[in-house]
């Protein structure tokens, strides 16, 4: 039985995609009508507080490789983290606020779990399973899902440092050199991007056609699928 099942908002969608890649150790169950999450790292952990950071730290993972997938995949969040008890049955539910003190909530046993044993780890994907054991590959994933320019630009840096050098990533077929230089050229430029750009100063020309966000996000979102699919034994 679980110890802790962390119910999330989202799209439905989006979560019954996650329910069908999520790798071996993690499942998406149902409490009280809500999708669930577990893991077997977060059944290891004693602590209510570190369970949520860990279990956020979990769903900005998966909402960045959702979004990796599908450009119009919604952002899912955390709702209420919930401890079960392993011999009574009951369910201690903590009310997250925005600030950091937790509010309890005791469940008897008559609250069940619906939907019964977490899905089949056997039906995930072994692909985001990779990412999760790899730190560059999550950080990579986080950075995209924030999807600002200096985030792009960390992916771009994150997966360079990991192939090698800027010529690789050419020589693999991943970027055009005119791409990658427009897309270096407008991120560190102030007079192309004003306060979103990697650097402040102003005294070096902006490209003639800036790189819009779109078409950085396009590029990352290309050079990323290519090098996890590298790594996952895709390519």
């Amino acid at each position: 039985m679980a110890r802790w099942l962390l119910t999330l908002r989202g799209d439905s969608a989006d979560i019954e995609t996650l329910q069908r890649t999520l790798p071996a150790g993690f499942a998406l169950t149902e409490l009280q009508g809500k999708p669930a999450f577990r893991s077997d790292e977060l059944d290891a952990v004693g602590d209510v507080l570190m369970v949520e950071r860990r279990g956020q730290e979990f769903l900005a993972i998966f909402n960045g490789w959702l979004l990796l997938h599908d450009e119009n995949a919604k952002h899912i969040e955390l709702d209420t983290v919930h401890e079960v008890n392993p011999i009574t049955g009951a369910i201690n539910t903590f009310i997250l606020p925005a600030t950091a003190t937790l509010t309890l909530r005791v469940f008897q046993p008559t609250v069940v779990i619906s939907g019964g044993e977490p899905v089949d780890p056997a039906a995930t994907s072994a692909a985001l399973g990779v990412v999760l054991a790899d730190s560059r590959a999550i950080r990579a994933v986080r950075f995209f899902e924030e999807g600002t320019w200096v985030s792009l630009y960390k992916v771009k840096e994150i997966v360079t440092e990991a192939v090698g050098s800027p010529q690789l990533l050419k020589d693999r077929g991943w970027v055009s050199a005119g791409a990658l230089k427009r897309f270096d050229h407008t991120a560190n430029n102030a007079n192309a991007l004003g306060d979103q750009a990697r650097h402040a100063r102003t005294s070096r020309q902006g490209p003639q056609t800036p790189m819009t966000l779109g078409e950085a996000r396009q590029l990352i979102q290309g050079l990323l699928l290519a090098w996890l699919a590298e790594i996952s034994g895709g390519s």
